[in-house]
């Protein structure tokens, strides 16, 4: 199961992008100096992995100038501290051009749908599409009123189905959009006959999901990646497993250190965006910090990496001397995300034009972890709302240890984990 040498279509992607990946990388003088010149698609496959942190101290010596213009982006800093990276205009162009020459071979009516600009990254690059979207922010007073007046009426528009189809938006402005929309339609919207809820930007737990596909009525598509690297991961409904995009060559590392080829499991996701979709950023053996479950042996991709996303791996537990979790980095999250006892971040708090926006958020809570022999202890600390009653409180904190508890996925033999959930000071 171990080796880290790819197979089928990844392998092929390997084959054939990755050398000139490599060449465009070695451009950059922190490249330079980490990849070898003569770097063959073996010698990638053994490079050392690199971190986020390791960017963000090379600067503008990771980055690639053509001679040309560019853009600076910064990633949201949802988990850590923002990044910045750049975009150069050649390699817009060439998304462009590139993906404008798919979307011309679109047969057929143009789906229509509703977009969000984001709420939290500095920005995106612009990939063209067949879909007629229609742009509108959260942010302005009329936003949200005007998306369900697309979403419920009819429109002419030569080669555009008549009615919108697709919902789309950060996973941050879609939660308050549905919202917004249950707390003014509590009963349902009339008229609104989408086909799909198309997401992006965090982990969903599951009652997220089934509250924003109980609303709309139709099926939420989740779409993994990462604002510095261009393609990602797009859900299949009827597997739930993901896909990568093909300009997106993805590995998984093991708890050992050692890359996973087949088989399924759980490990580290790393990511390699491919050239010539992604120049002015090289990122090469790019660890994304996120803990993935895999499969190479999925009946609808036989041998093709195929990921679901579980959260970050800072927010999980490895076992001490097994390649696998005591506790998968979603489990806390999940255990406490439907309570409305526990504290939440507020979003948007100060847009009055917006409602039902109260308990929305993300909760405050804190994880800490000792182990000491055969024996790992977690302690869990959840910001609870004022006015919580002892008996409410006691309540709480003893559900979520019931929940994580159920979850413990089970250490090496002899391995012994406890639980403590208390409330914060």
């Amino acid at each position: 199961m171990m080796g880290g040498r790819g197979v089928g279509h990844a392998r092929h992607l390997a084959e054939t992008l990755i050398p000139a990946t490599l060449k465009n990388a070695r451009r950059a003088p922190f490249w330079a100096q980490r990849i070898p010149e003569s770097c063959s698609v073996q010698d990638f496959l053994d490079l050392p992995l690199v971190q986020r942190a390791d960017i963000q101290r090379a600067g503008r010596s990771a980055q690639y100038v053509d001679g040309g213009g560019w853009s600076d982006y910064f990633t949201g800093g949802t988990t850590k501290s923002p990044l910045a990276y750049r975009v150069n205009d050649a390699e817009q162009q060439y998304l462009a051009d590139f993906f404008g020459a798919l979307s011309a071979d679109w047969s057929g009516l143009r789906p229509r749908g509703v977009g969000f600009s984001d709420l939290v990254h500095g920005g995106f690059r612009h990939i063209p599409t067949p879909l007629r979207l229609h742009w509108l922010s959260l942010h302005s007073p009329g936003g949200g009123d005007f998306a369900r007046t697309l979403l419920a009426e009819d429109f002419e528009e030569a080669g555009v189905e008549a009615k919108a189809r697709i919902l789309f938006g950060g996973e941050r402005a879609i939660r308050i959009f549905t919202a917004d929309s249950a707390d003014r339609h509590p009963n349902g919207m009339e008229g609104v006959q989408l086909d799909h809820v198309l997401i992006y930007g965090a982990y969903l737990t599951p009652h997220v999901r089934a509250g924003i596909e109980q609303f709309w009525r139709c099926g939420l598509v989740d779409r993994y990646g990462m604002s510095e690297v261009v393609g990602g991961c797009t859900q299949d409904t009827v597997t739930g497993w993901y896909h990568f995009d093909p300009c997106l060559y993805g590995q998984i590392e093991g708890s050992d250190r050692e890359f996973i080829d087949a088989g399924t499991g759980i490990g580290r996701l790393v990511v390699t965006p491919l050239y010539p979709f992604q120049q002015g950023q090289p990122l090469v053996k790019y660890d994304t910090g996120d803990i993935v479950e895999f499969t190479y042996d999925d009946a609808s991709a036989p041998g093709e990496l195929l990921i679901r996303p579980l959260g970050r791996a800072s927010q999980g537990i490895p076992s001490p001397d097994r390649d696998d979790w005591l506790l998968l980095p979603n489990t806390i999250h999940a255990a406490i995300d439907d309570l409305h006892e526990v504290r939440r971040k507020p979003w948007m708090s100060d847009a009055q034009h917006l409602r039902g926006l109260k308990g929305l958020g993300y909760p405050v809570f804190d994880v800490h972890t000792t182990s000491e022999g055969a024996m790992t202890s977690v302690t869990v600390d959840l910001a609870l709302r004022p006015r919580t009653g002892p008996r409410a409180q006691a309540r709480v904190l003893q559900r979520v240890r019931d929940r994580i508890d159920r979850n413990l996925r089970g250490g090496a033999t002899g391995h012994h984990v406890s639980i403590t959930v208390r409330a914060m000071a």
